[in-house]
């Protein structure tokens, strides 16, 4: 071997681990014996380093915030001798990108082809993710047409793919921008759970194949899928570095094969495809292959979150290649037995060698994915339910036995027991949008929630809310398993398609019990008359099932017309993104559309609800500052209620800002009533207004509200998470931890339920446990709940350790905002009164937190018995 401490040793070293990198720990041995053979040292060094490499991802997370307490050096930093790509930002670097509007912070993530550093996009205000390629690239390629090539890619919109926001070179380097992304990879996901859920499986890859099938007929094809360019956000997956692979190799052509188009071709796992993940043409240098390369992909991606193991095994990259071109794996029925045969079949056709054997199209997987049945060999097929959703429904059931429990002392609820057989009841699905134009995506959820928010004004009929039925979205459920899942008696079914200005709306109501269709109706109207549509097949439901229209019930509905079918649209688009995440990306372009739709048509009420409810948010989730957000919040509120004073979310919007900002209480909850009066379904609403009520301590109200939400949204995971916080603070914590256990079977990406887990973990003295979720915590949202963990720290014995994180955040607070309240919590738990109430006022002047957060968190207990603790309350009480 070469000497440890020349170039071709280190490259020899970090090609290993990249190729171990792409294997499971299980394979990792063999292949590592295979590769090292006797060199002892060289080994030692290799396995370092993919130590290194995990445990940063574990810190950081691909593209996403790190919690301070995870930052951890990669292998004390091992560089390449001479490698321009060395630990931190390189200087020239740095200042080639300020140059271009960009403020880079640090590293986030670091691979054999690339560096990818966090920083601040200056012109837009916005956190992104800088990808920087190595200079060896740049002399391997022509900038020009790699950068033109980027410039078609940066067209793709869809909601699985990552967007590019520009791109362009600086310091002798090609760069990329993207999102800056809160999400772990599906690699991560798949080396912490192996095998995946059939079910969770089934879902990604859906989404997964209608990201490529969206880019295929945009004539692009990725060329490099794999687990680690899959990120999943909110559980759900989004493909990035579409183009990038065909920018390099297009690029390529461009210039005369030579020394650095050779040292170029030595790294072809990661850029040019993968060993892995290579189709047989791809790993036979092909020149010509097309979109079913990434169908190749696809199916090694299934094959492996199926089996739970790559279907090679562990290999070196050559004989990877080989392998993929001559060998057939094991059949999945022998590594796993509950994968359904039609999926079982489906990931061999995608694995075929020979290109035409595979499906046609990406549209073609997303058929067959909607063809198979994600239900358990075995299972009676009268009582089967796809198994997350099996899994969702017993969790509901979980949340409501709690609830019960705390109610009225017992367990005998189950989810139908929300609706009572007195009470007609009916679940919205998601409408099919059949013209399959992802731009109409919008539209069709729009007519989805606007027909839930109708029908929820309907006296004496219980809906289902948002979150419960899309949660159901693209599973081909049958309307029993629907029925079954959410407690009712009906389900509402449809499909829309749009040919220019007009839509084309089918809608019919089945009975579950039976599956009778008791109503059917076909519609084709404009789309300026798209709500009095609703309103005709709202006043059709209430007739079938006999609910009457009387009083304020009947007053609620009246012929409408849209003004603008143009800002009706943008509007939707607004929603639609605003319901997609919580990242600050998506709310800011929420509020674009909000905006846009609001410039076309200024009266148009429910645009400017949505604007308040967007500022809101940036403010509590701390991506701007409260006395920033706040005020605009206010102001969209009152102006949409000025436009329209029955618009329950502008109740609901405004009664927030009283309420966290204003220091109001009584006029917040006067306000939030008159928004839940006007739509009683509207869970938003109970949930918000069951949080103001925890913290005043009035806590038999708070779960009467949740209680009403449960029923009306099962699925949603907030309202557990709502309810667990409530019992930590009413030091339950035995009810908190099966609440908060409910809302994470849900959402497992709730930062806030792992949060409050952690504390009821601490009421009852379990170190082990309160550290483990609180560190999950800091793994999702960074700065905020590792301040918590340092209280957990602190309370737990570890003080080195957590006042080593809060120094860290206190240092961060030049350059970012960290929620003071937070900090205050921390110094808290580390027995610092004063830093705590230093922080404390500092939070409550600027309004981050609002007084009955402060008297109602408990763990600020042990301030309580300090004389400053009551003159500090009387004086902003007395402020509101």
């Amino acid at each position: 071997m070469p000497p440890e401490s020349s170039p071709a040793r280190w490259a020899a070293v970090r090609a290993a681990a990249e190729a171990a990198l792409d294997l499971s720990p299980d394979e990792r041995a063999g292949y590592l014996t295979s590769a090292c053979g006797g060199d002892a040292q060289l080994r030692a060094e290799v396995e370092r380093l993919v130590r290194a490499c995990e445990d940063a991802a574990a810190a950081d997370g691909f593209l996403r915030e790190p919690a301070a307490a995870f930052a951890s050096p990669m292998l004390d930093r091992v560089t390449s001798p001479g490698d321009d790509d060395a630990d931190g930002v390189p200087e020239a670097l740095r200042a080639a990108l300020d140059a271009e509007g960009y403020a880079v912070e640090r590293e986030l993530a670091r691979g054999g082809m690339a560096v990818v550093y966090l920083a601040n996009d200056r012109r837009h205000a916005r956190p992104v993710a800088i990808k920087v390629l190595p200079r060896r690239v740049r002399a391997a390629v022509s900038a020009g047409r790699f950068l033109a090539e980027i410039r078609v890619t940066a067209g793709l919109t869809h909601p699985h793919i990552l967007p590019l926001h520009a791109s362009g070179e600086a310091d002798g380097r090609l760069y990329y921008v993207m999102p800056y992304v809160d999400g772990e990879t599906l690699r991560q996901r798949m080396t912490r759970e192996r095998p995946l859920p059939v079910p969770v499986v089934i879902q990604l890859l859906r989404e997964i194949a209608g990201a490529l099938d969206y880019a295929h007929r945009q004539g692009i094809v990725h060329r490099d899928v794999k687990p680690e360019n899959v990120l999943l956000v909110d559980g759900h997956a989004v493909v990035a570095d579409f183009g990038i692979a065909r920018a390099v190799s297009r690029a390529r052509t461009d210039r005369v094969a030579g020394a650095a188009d050779d040292a170029f071709r030595t790294q072809p796992g990661r850029m040019l495809g993968t060993p892995a993940y290579l189709a047989p043409e791809q790993a036979r240098g092909e020149p010509a292959t097309d979109h079913r390369v990434d169908l190749y992909a696809l199916g090694v991606i299934a094959y492996e979150a199926l089996a739970g193991a790559h279907p090679f095994g562990a290999r070196t990259p050559d004989a990877m290649r080989a392998a993929h071109c001559a060998e057939t794996p094991a059949p999945l029925a022998t590594r796993r037995a509950d994968v359904p045969p039609a999926l079982a079949a489906l990931v061999t056709r995608l694995l075929a060698k020979e290109p035409a054997a595979r499906p046609r199209s990406a549209a073609d997987v997303v058929r067959a994915l909607d063809a198979v049945d994600a239900r358990a060999p075995g299972r009676p097929r009268s009582r089967r339910i796809a198994l997350g959703l099996w899994a969702a429904a017993l969790a509901v059931v979980g949340a409501l036995a709690v609830q019960r429990l705390a109610a009225r002392g017992d367990a005998r609820s189950a989810v139908v027991a929300a609706h009572s057989a007195t009470r007609p009841s009916v679940a919205v699905l998601p409408f099919v949008n059949t013209g399959g134009a992802a731009s109409d995506e919008p539209l069709s959820d729009g007519l989805t929630d606007e027909l839930i928010a109708t029908l929820g004004k309907v006296p004496g009929l219980d809906v289902i809310a948002r979150t419960s039925v899309f949660a159901l979205k693209g599973r081909r459920l049958g309307v029993r398993a629907v029925a079954e899942t959410l407690g009712v008696a009906t389900v509402l079914e449809g499909s829309l398609r749009r040919a220019g200005s007009r839509l084309k709306v089918t809608a019919q109501l089945v009975r579950a019990a039976d599956g009778t269709v008791l109503w059917t109706e076909s519609y084709d109207r404009e789309l300026r008359d798209v709500l009095t549509m609703q309103e005709q097949i709202a006043r059709a439901i209430a007739a079938t099932l006999q609910v009457r229209l009387t009083g304020a019930g009947a007053a609620r509905f009246g012929a409408r017309a849209i003004a603008d079918p143009v800002a009706y649209e943008l509007f939707l688009k607004g929603r639609y993104v605003f319901n997609a995440g919580t990242g600050r990306d998506e709310l800011l372009q929420a509020a674009r559309f909000f905006d846009a739709a609001i410039a076309r048509d200024p009266t148009f009420a429910p645009a400017h609800a949505g604007l308040s409810d967007v500022h809101a948010r940036l403010s509590v989730f701390g991506y701007g500052r409260a006395r920033d957000e706040m005020p605009r919040a206010r102001a969209a509120a009152l102006r949409a209620l000025a436009l329209d004073g029955t618009l329950a979310a502008a109740h609901v919007a405004l009664a927030h800002t009283l309420y966290v900002h204003d220091f109001a209480p009584d006029s917040a909850e006067r306000t939030i009533r008159r928004g839940i009066a006007l739509d009683p379904g509207y869970v938003l609403g109970r949930t918000m207004f069951a949080i103001m009520l925890q913290f005043q301590g009035r806590f038999a109200e708070a779960h009467a509200q949740l209680d009403t939400a449960a029923a009306l949204d099962p699925l949603a995971s907030i309202v557990g998470t709502v309810r667990g916080r409530a019992y930590v603070n009413a030091r339950r914590p035995d009810d908190a931890i099966r609440a908060m256990r409910a809302a994470l079977e849900l959402n497992p990406r709730a930062d806030l339920a792992w949060q409050q887990l952690g504390h009821a973990y601490l009421q009852k003295g379990m170190a082990a446990e309160a550290l483990d979720a609180l560190r999950r915590a800091a793994a999702l949202t960074g700065a905020r709940d590792s301040a918590t963990l340092a209280y957990g720290l602190a309370v737990t014995g570890n003080r080195t350790a957590a006042r080593r994180i809060v120094a860290a955040l206190e240092a961060s607070t030049a350059r970012r905002f960290v929620p003071p309240f937070e900090l205050a919590i921390a110094h808290t738990g580390l027995g610092d009164a004063d830093a705590a109430f230093a922080w404390i006022d500092r939070a409550l002047t600027a309004r981050d937190v609002f007084p009955d957060a402060v008297s109602g968190t408990i763990a600020l207990a042990p301030l309580h018995t300090d004389a400053r603790w009551p003159a500090m309350l009387r004086r902003y009480l007395a402020a509101r």
